[in-house]
This record gives structure tokens, C-alpha cells and sequence, in this order.
């Protein structure tokens, strides 16, 4: 029993220092707000132990939420963009699919994902890109060989990944995406 407690303890004292825990432990300390009292030093570091405290005891509660909670923050993404109501492939993670606000236009789109093949060994992935003439989207595989890269498209059309996101049917830029999956 004395064995199974020192391991637990072990456990949430790694996952405080040197875990995810430790991060989001750090935000909390670093919002309190300071004031100009002489006990303000006093109350942050019983904060502080306290938080650590609660981290090391009730961490198995921390990874729950940390990998079954998240699941609805991801279906909450919104992307980040470069200029107001543009959508760029690189501000874009994982699977999804782009929507047309102005014709409804919705297809599936790869923007970035990365793995490792499970039958080489090897890291993969897959980088999305667009003909920037018909706007039809490509999904390139081991995007880091370069020399694989194929630069036109079968409309003979450029394929690019720098200028914003556009519908492939209408043209229009006034697009959102939907995160399906993150890798």
C-alpha cells in the first residue's frame, strides 16, 4: 500500500513539474492579480503551494479532462487569419472542410497533417494546396520531398498555398472551415 502511494505521489509530482499540468498551473499563478498590500507576497505564495498541492493530489482528474475534455475545444476552432475574412492554408490545421458563405458550396480539404507510416516506419503527411486558376484542392503526400511536389494543375494552372482560400466553384474568398480532425 506505502509503495502504491509513494508512486501516485511520484507520479503527480512529475506531471506538476515537468507535465502538461505544469503549464496550465503556471497560467493560474501568473493571473493573480497584485496589489500593493505588505501581505500580497504572503497570500501568492500560499496560492501557489496550494495550487501545487491540489496539482499533486488530484491529478489523475487533470489528464481526464485534459484528453477527454478537448475533444470539444477542437470542434470549437476557429482559425486564425492574416487579413479580416481571409483564410490562409497555413493558419489552417488538420481535415476539414471549406464552406462557401456566399453559394454553400462544402468540400473536403486537407490543410496540414503529419503521422508516421505504420508499415515503413517513416514520418508522412499530407499538405493541402489550391489551384490558384480553377481552385480545385490537392492534398500532396510526404510533402517534405519536395521533388514530389506537383506544381501545375490538371487545368494547367499554378497549385499554391500563399494566396487566401477561395471557393472552388464561385471564386469567392468569403469562406469559412470546419476542423474535423487534428494530427
Amino acid at each position: 500500500m506505502l509503495v502504491s502511494i509513494n508512486i501516485y505521489l511520484s507520479l503527480g509530482i512529475i506531471s506538476v513539474l515537468l507535465g502538461p499540468l505544469s503549464k496550465d498551473l503556471a497560467k493560474e499563478i501568473k493571473i493573480t492579480q497584485p496589489d500593493n498590500s505588505k501581505t500580497f507576497k504572503l497570500r501568492k505564495t500560499l496560492f501557489t503551494l496550494s495550487i501545487i498541492l491540489f496539482g499533486i493530489l488530484l491529478y489523475p482528474i487533470f489528464y481526464y479532462s485534459y484528453f477527454f475534455q478537448n475533444q470539444k475545444k477542437i470542434s470549437n476552432f476557429k482559425p486564425r487569419i492574416y487579413e479580416e475574412g481571409k483564410l490562409y492554408f497555413d493558419r489552417i490545421p488538420g481535415t476539414g472542410n471549406i464552406i462557401c458563405k456566399d453559394c454553400g458550396h462544402t468540400e473536403n480539404m486537407t490543410c496540414f497533417t503529419h503521422g508516421i507510416d505504420s508499415k515503413t516506419g517513416k514520418r508522412n503527411g499530407h499538405k493541402g494546396f489550391q489551384c490558384k486558376d480553377c481552385g480545385k484542392l490537392y492534398a500532396i503526400i510526404n510533402f517534405e520531398l519536395e521533388k514530389s511536389i506537383v506544381k501545375n494543375c490538371d487545368c494547367g494552372g499554378t497549385i499554391q498555398r500563399e494566396l487566401p482560400l477561395f471557393c472552388p466553384k464561385c471564386k469567392s474568398i468569403n469562406v469559412m472551415y470546419h476542423l474535423k480532425y487534428i494530427t
